[in-house]
């Protein structure tokens, strides 16, 4: 996480994410990386000019704020973990790369050091330091710079890295994060992992000695804790995060540190550490925080030098997965928040205009399927391995009741499809269960094939297709009593199917996959998507006129059955998840970063 000033920051992340913000953390938005390695450093200049780097030796630069991102050439396969750049031609990145030895029994750990002198045009490595492989890395200007090694140590270089030398060595010290206000004074921070000790160590001589300035349990009942970041905002302001929800605060340039108390309702992050930090000034400072089973992320943000903290960005961190309309008007979109852990249902009376909340619960597991009948029935499934938990309203969503029962479901609801009020059926894993009372009660029904099946469709109360991975496809024409495979011809796993009458229907899943067929599925053809992101939600309106959506914010459409399908532009770089149209002309899709798309034409 990078920010150029009280208002301009950027994140990066797995598979090439790249998310800005331009009003200092409220709202996010994703950005084209044009990579899918993932990113873990990034650094920018100002406002316009930056760099991320990430594994593979990925290497991306930006003139203009991150609107368009182009590789650069780093000569290496390494994957990198850290950048910094003293100006707009000096600039160093860092990383390492480990393989499992038999012959040892360990890994074999190698480290690189990159060095530009021209923006990036050119990388080449610099040699002479003796770390075993290198986590980060901090400039101050064109000469003098540290790097941290995987062991913890520090090296250092006062003529652009053309030699470094080892600062700092102490086993029972293990340092994750270093800061530099100038070429003298600095901080790095870790853990002393023999006493389960956060530590700060200082130095006002550029590192030639070093001298332990903090020292403590984030809390008597923690076990081990480290701190994972340092920041400064000016030469004497800084802060320091780490695990146990730790924030450390100096107004002395890192000689002392006081603990700062991050907002009490932050409850979604009980056991929440602080991963990382960034200040651009003594007053506004942004702090990173994911939980440690990796399913929650905030970003905490101060703006009087953290005499008070708030959250920022809840929304970004939804993520609806299923999207159904009743008609032009009326509609539900369904999904759940990383960051609040909670699911919920939204509605719209006014053709998605306005959305209100329909259905708020605190998080169990995402909602995977959404589907209704008429402008008051609908149904919401959640996915939670061992448990089926469907949500139902009869009126339009101003109320919502549940059926969930432990061991009824293998894997939990991946999809479900209803033709009446009353008469339904939900894939889940192996599973197939139909309902004949709305959902109060279900029934197995036998499947033909062992792949774990992802999409279902029925055009009536007998026919239906249900589609899984292996490109199977399996269809019934007596309501589920029997069911049969079809060729599908494709190996490729397939998530969802749509149909518009018992013999025109289509497939998509991965790699851009496309199937579909015109006899009910006796016989099934690849169609060319023109893509290669992986599609998560089809829909057809009638034999002619289909769209699909996936990954990375992809929509396709066709007006020829499939003959030829042809991207749309899409307002979104985030994964879109599902689709639904009422008509030729007005459709809606949902996805990543709370992403409710809407076309009239």
């Amino acid at each position: 996480m990078k920010f150029a000033d009280a208002t301009h920051g950027w994140a990066v992340g797995p598979k090439g994410a790249i998310v800005v913000t331009a009003d200092g953390g409220e709202s996010w938005r994703a950005q084209r990386s044009g990579t899918g390695n993932d990113l873990n450093g990034v650094t920018f200049l100002d406002a316009s000019r930056g760099w991320a780097v990430g594994d593979g030796g990925a290497i991306l630069i930006t003139a203009d704020g991150g609107q368009t991102w182009s590789a650069q050439a780093s000569g290496t396969s390494i994957d990198l973990r850290s950048v910094s750049f003293a100006d707009a031609l000096r600039g160093w990145a860092v990383g390492f790369s480990s393989t499992w030895n038999p012959d040892t029994q360990q890994y074999d750990t190698s480290g690189m050091i990159l060095a530009t002198a021209d923006g990036g045009a050119t990388w080449s490595e610099q040699t002479g330091a003796h770390g075993w492989g290198y986590t980060s890395v901090c400039f101050v200007d064109a000469s003098h710079g540290w790097v941290l090694d995987v062991s913890g140590q520090i090296h250092a270089t006062s003529d652009s890295g053309a030699t470094w030398e080892t600062q700092y060595r102490e086993d029972a010290i293990s340092l994750s994060g270093i800061a530099f206000t100038d070429a003298q004074h600095g901080c790095a921070v870790g853990a002393d992992y023999r006493a389960g000790l956060q530590v700060i160590i200082v130095t006002s001589d550029g590192g030639a000695t070093w001298r332990q300035a903090y020292s403590a349990k984030p809390a008597p009942n923690v076990g081990s804790a480290r701190l994972n970041g340092i920041a400064f905002g000016d030469r004497e302001h800084g802060w320091a995060v780490g695990d146990a929800t730790t924030v450390l605060a100096t107004v002395d340039g890192g000689e002392t540190w006081q603990k700062q108390t991050r907002p009490p309702d932050v409850r979604y992050l009980k056991q929440g550490d602080a991963v990382a930090v960034c200040a651009v000034n003594a007053r506004h400072v942004w702090a990173l925080e994911s939980d440690r089973r990796q399913m929650g992320v905030g970003l905490l943000v101060t703006t009087d030098g953290g005499a008070t903290w708030s959250c920022r960005g809840a929304d970004t961190f939804t993520r609806f997965t299923a999207v159904a309309f009743a008609d032009r008007k009326r509609g539900w979109a369904a999904g759940y928040n990383e960051l609040t852990r909670s699911v919920d249902i939204v509605a719209t009376v006014d053709g998605g205009t306005t959305w209100r909340t329909s259905l708020h619960r605190d998080y169990i597991r995402p909602f995977q399927a959404l589907a209704c009948v008429d402008a008051k029935h609908c149904w919401a499934a959640h996915y939670s391995p061992g448990i089926g938990i469907l949500w139902r309203s009869s009126d339009g969503g101003a109320t919502w009741s549940y059926y969930a029962k432990s061991g009824d479901w293998q894997t939990g609801v991946g999809d479900l499809t209803f033709v009446s009020t009353k008469r339904g059926w939900a894939v889940s894993g192996g599973q197939i269960r139909t309902t004949g009372d709305g959902g109060v009660s279900w029934t197995d029904q036998m499947p033909a094939t062992r792949e774990s099946l992802r999409g279902v469709a029925f055009v009536n109360a007998r026919q239906g297709w249900i589609v899984g991975t292996a490109g199977a496809v399996i269809a019934t024409a007596d309501g589920g009593k029997s069911w049969r495979a079809q060729s599908s011809g494709t190996g490729k796993d397939l998530a969802r199917v749509s149909f518009v009458d018992a013999q025109n229907g289509w497939a998509v899943g991965v790699e851009g996959a496309i199937i579909a067929t015109t006899d009910g599925g006796a016989t099934w053809r690849t169609q060319q998507s023109g893509t290669q992101a992986d599609l998560t939600g089809v829909d057809f309106v009638d034999a002619r006129r289909g769209w699909a959506v996936g990954t990375d914010g992809v929509i396709v459409t066709t007006s020829d059955g499939g003959a030829h399908w042809e991207l749309q532009d899409s307002p979104t770089v985030g994964d879109l998840e599902g689709v639904d149209f009422v008509d030729a002309r007005r459709g809606w899709a949902v996805g990543a970063g709370a992403a409710i798309l809407a076309t009239a034409d």
